[in-house]
């Protein structure tokens, strides 16, 4: 008894197609490089007519192993693979059309062999064996994909499986990559609704500083200036004003009298005293009225007191 998992199956095929009364289609390189488009389109549509059948009664299959024999109508030298190329084009189409392979590429059709048979005049044709490699594939374990949303909505249900949350508590999940064999992990926080409050209020208050960045200017600075009175309210009235004392003319005399001892030095000072009282014009005058006669100062008018030239020599110093 063979453990052989696979199944062969035997298909024999044409080597040539009547596209017409008078003309065939051989299937080989040659004729299928030379070909019109249109007679290769009819070709392969009168070879699939030909091995549908068969191939209907094949089992659905994911993998297969195909081996094509050669059998010529003559002793001619042949090229096998001449022959046999075109031949496996146009049947492996035909079973993908059929729906007894999903394709025809390097994964489901796992090898081909092409060989040669012998010479058979009354029936040229080309067998073909299939072997059935379906059992012989492992299968692919059954694989699940979840993205984040879904990772996060499965932790959700099962922590809302374990733990009696109360009416506006939030759960939320932080899902952050590792390195080593532990990968993914989720770190998950429940908030209490008071805590919510809490957290907006802090952020108020820690926000409310920083929106006032420029400080606000001293109240001082946003003072009008007080305004300055007029000279007329800083004067005092003629009546409170005090009379100027006027200097006595006995010292004066006396200090001439000290500093110029001789008649001739004191007619001297007099007559340059004349001079500068002459120079000084009504200044001078004006100057020396209240040494004779004192009157009350107008705070307008009134004008600095202007010394005599002479006045202070001959006093003697403090040093």
């Amino acid at each position: 008894m063979s453990n052989d998992p696979t199944q062969k199956y035997l298909i024999s095929v044409p080597i040539s197609i009547q596209i017409s009364k008078k003309k065939k289609f051989y299937l080989n390189l040659n004729g299928y490089r030379n070909a019109h488009f249109r007679v290769l389109h009819k070709a392969k549509k009168d070879f699939h007519d030909l091995v549908k059948s068969d191939l209907l009664k094949l089992p659905i299959m994911k993998a297969v192993e195909l081996t094509f024999i050669l059998f010529p109508g003559s002793r001619a030298n042949r090229d096998t693979a001449n022959v046999c190329s075109v031949v496996e084009k146009f049947f492996c189409d035909s079973l993908v059309e059929c729906g007894r392979l999903e394709d025809d590429n390097y994964t489901v059709v796992l090898q081909t062999l092409y060989q040669f048979g012998e010479v058979d005049p009354n029936n040229p044709r080309v067998e073909v064996t299939i072997r059935d490699m379906t059992k012989t594939l492992k299968e692919d374990p059954m694989q699940i994909l979840f993205n984040q949303k879904e990772i996060e909505a499965g932790i959700r249900l099962y922590v809302e499986s374990k733990v009696n949350l109360e009416e506006g508590q939030k759960i939320d999940i932080d899902l952050r990559a590792t390195r080593g064999d532990e990968g993914f992990t989720a770190e998950i926080s429940i908030t209490d609704p008071e805590d919510l409050v809490q957290e907006a209020a802090s952020a108020k208050t820690t926000t409310a500083p920083a929106s006032t960045s420029a400080p606000t200017p001293a109240p001082t600075a946003t003072r009008k200036p007080k305004p300055v009175m007029k000279a007329e309210a800083l004067t005092e009235k003629p009546d409170e004003v005090p009379a100027e004392e006027p200097e006595p003319a006995k010292e004066e005399s006396a200090s001439t009298e000290e500093t110029f001892p001789n008649k001739a030095d004191e007619a001297e000072s007099e007559t340059v005293e004349s001079e500068a009282d002459t120079t000084g014009g009504e200044e001078t005058a004006n100057a020396e009225e209240p040494a004779s006669k004192p009157k009350a100062a107008e705070p307008k008018e009134e004008q600095p007191k202007r010394q005599s030239l002479f006045g202070g020599l001959g006093k003697p110093s403090n040093s």
